[in-house]
């Protein structure tokens, strides 16, 4: 292939871009498009509000003490198998230790 071919043909596939850019801009209406975000943007930040205030209510209905409480069960379960705390746990993973002390 020449490179005169060559050109022709980067210039008709120009030429037929150029057409289908030009029929997308006609088409987009970009004040709709600014519209359509500002009231995506308002959503997101009613939805993130509503997300707060419902996690909010939730940690107020759990008390402040849920945490500690788990921690005293969890080492409570601990107690019952035989092992001090949590960090015998992570000693004893894969050496058959815990079962044996079941």
């Amino acid at each position: 292939m020449t490179s005169a071919t060559m050109n022709q043909n980067m210039v008709a596939a120009l030429g037929s871009t150029n057409q289908v850019m030009a029929s997308m801009s006609a088409d987009m209406d970009v004040a709709q498009i600014r519209d359509t975000l500002k009231e995506f943007n308002k959503q997101m930040g009613k939805q993130e509000m509503n997300n707060e205030m419902i996690t909010d209510a939730f940690d107020m209905a759990e008390g402040m003490g849920v945490a500690e409480d788990a921690d005293d069960v969890y080492n409570g379960i601990l107690g019952e198998i035989g092992m001090e705390g949590a960090g015998q746990v992570g000693n004893n993973v894969g050496t058959g230790a815990i079962a044996s002390q079941v």
